[in-house]
């Protein structure tokens, strides 16, 4: 999490419970910050945690979302079978739809946006198929691709 996403922060103006998890402390300081000034910061715990190594029990969560997280990491296998693990139903993972997103993104603004891992469409798919669970749904919205599957117990 990069900073809170509009999603989560309409999750929470629902009363939806969330936990939202990064690495960076600076993420989770801007997050603190912009959730105190919307009056969500009781809604949200913001915790300092490795995607690939989620301090959670097996089936903690009913939804499970990973947000520009997986193009950054060494082991995106890993992190994607810790999001199917503390899952108890549903994940919705997004990754920028390469090159697309780069192009208008490291062309435009000149500097190196850390992607370790650059996946088109078709590429992420097949990245994420596993027999533990069903895609439900496959969209693009430019220039991400987002999958929304459910775990298959």
């Amino acid at each position: 999490m990069r900073s809170l996403s509009l999603k989560k922060r309409a999750l929470a103006r629902k009363g939806f419970k969330l936990t939202s998890v990064d690495l960076d402390r600076k993420a989770q300081y801007v997050a603190k910050a912009s959730l105190k000034a919307l009056k969500l910061d009781k809604l949200v715990t913001l915790k300092i945690m490795n995607a690939e190594r989620l301090q959670y029990k097996d089936n903690s969560f009913d939804l499970v979302i990973c947000s520009e997280v997986l193009e950054h990491l060494e082991n995106p296998q890993k992190a994607l079978r810790e999001l199917i693990r503390v899952s108890k139903k549903y994940i919705l993972v997004s990754v920028p739809n390469e090159p697309w997103f780069y192009l208008f993104n490291y062309t435009q603004w000149g500097k190196d946006i850390g992607h370790i891992n650059k996946w088109s469409k078709n590429k992420f798919v097949k990245f994420i198929k596993l027999k533990s669970y069903k895609v439900i749904s496959v969209k693009t919205p430019f220039p991400w691709t987002m999958i929304f599957f459910r775990k298959m117990n």
